[in-house]
């Protein structure tokens, strides 16, 4: 399996393309610049919202 990321230079959204058997991904990623919450906000609410659908 080729775990690198090969990021697109010739767009200003970055694209991010990896290949898992036969199966080539491509994923094109934005970010809002109002946003007024960070990363670690944005990660930590993800998780808190997964454990409270688990229940």
């Amino acid at each position: 399996m080729d775990d690198k990321i090969k990021l697109s230079s010739k767009q200003e959204i970055p694209n991010i393309k990896k290949r898992i058997g036969a199966t080539t991904y491509e994923v094109a990623m934005h970010f809002s610049t109002s946003s007024k919450e960070s990363m670690e906000d944005k990660i930590e609410r993800l998780i808190q919202n997964d454990c409270i659908d688990l229940k």
